[in-house]
Order: C-alpha cells, then structure tokens, then sequence
C-alpha cells in the first residue's frame, strides 16, 4: 500500500542517480531523503519552471562531462597498468583485484580524477594476467585500459631454506648419552 512519487532530481549522485533524471520513488525515501537534502523535487504543475532549470542544469552537467571524459581518454586510453600481488599455485592470487583498486592505481599513477563508479568491471580479477577493463565517465565516450596482474617474486631464501626439526626430550637424551 505504499505510494510512489514522480520525482526529478536536481543533483548527481553516483552509483544511484543523475542530475535531470525523472524516476519514480518511494514517497516515504522522497520526503525523509530526497527532498531534506535537496537531491529532488516533485514532479508537478507548480515546479515547472524549476524543472526546467534542472534540466538546463543537467546539459550543461552533461557537456562538462563529456569535455572531462574526452580530456581524460586522451591520457589513459590504452593504458596498461601494472600490479603485483602475492599468488599461490602460481596464477590464483590471495584476494583480489576490485574496481576500487584500479581507481587507486589509475588516480596514482597517470594523475587522473576517476570514481570507483566509472570502472566496468563484471567481477573482481582473481588469477594473474592481462585484463581489458572499460572506464565509462559519459555513456557517449568509451576508454578501455589494459591492467597487467603479475605474480610476486617469491624468494629464493625461503624455498631453498631447510626446515628445522624440533627434537623431542626423549630423542635429546639418547643424543646426549651416546
């Protein structure tokens, strides 16, 4: 028995909404959330001309997007960038590789601005190798990286280390009499 509201919503939010979207919501989320925070109106006769200024608002949103996505496929479309984690046998890596950590290494790396949002990634990367990851700032510009999953060097001390036996008290005291 729960009513929706039409709402429009005059900010962006990644992950859950965009400026200028029109969606249909629960009334009790619009009047507790969306309309305290200013996030949404309603859409009514009364709010027509603030609609259209939210829609003006989301062009021009949308345009600054844009120019942003294009600026930022100039510096990383195809890309590869590299990461190393610790494996076992030889390709399973401990953990994994998650859309946040591409973000980190790309923010850190080739000094751009991108969102954990962005990153299209269909399940974190748990094996070694080389993996084409799209970044979708704007739904209109397509960049694809390539992140490169290498193995840990594993030393040679530790594999050519031998083991040290532990002697119990009985073995110690037959070594010590004889």
């Amino acid at each position: 028995m729960s009513k929706d509201v039409e709402v429009i919503f005059s900010e962006e939010k990644k992950g859950q909404f965009k400026i200028g979207q029109r969606k249909k919501v629960k009334l009790g989320y619009a009047q507790n959330y969306l309309f305290p925070q200013k996030l949404a109106i309603m859409v009514s006769h009364e709010n027509e001309d603030y609609i259209q200024t939210v829609q003006t608002k989301a062009a021009a949103h949308n345009e600054h997007l844009k120019k942003n996505a294009q600026d930022i496929k100039s510096k990383i479309d195809g890309q590869t960038i590299t990461t190393v984690h610790k494996v076992h046998d030889d390709i399973k890596l401990y953990g994994s590789v998650s859309a946040q950590d591409i973000v980190q290494m790309l923010n850190d790396t080739l000094n751009v601005t991108v969102d954990r949002y962005d990153i299209r990634l269909p399940q974190p990367i748990k094996t070694v190798g080389v993996y084409t990851v799209n970044v979708v700032i704007h739904e209109e510009i397509e960049i694809t990286i390539n992140v490169d999953v290498q193995a840990e060097a594993v030393k040679e001390d530790n594999k050519n280390k031998k083991k040290k036996t532990t002697r119990n008290k009985k073995d110690q005291d037959k070594q010590e009499k004889s």
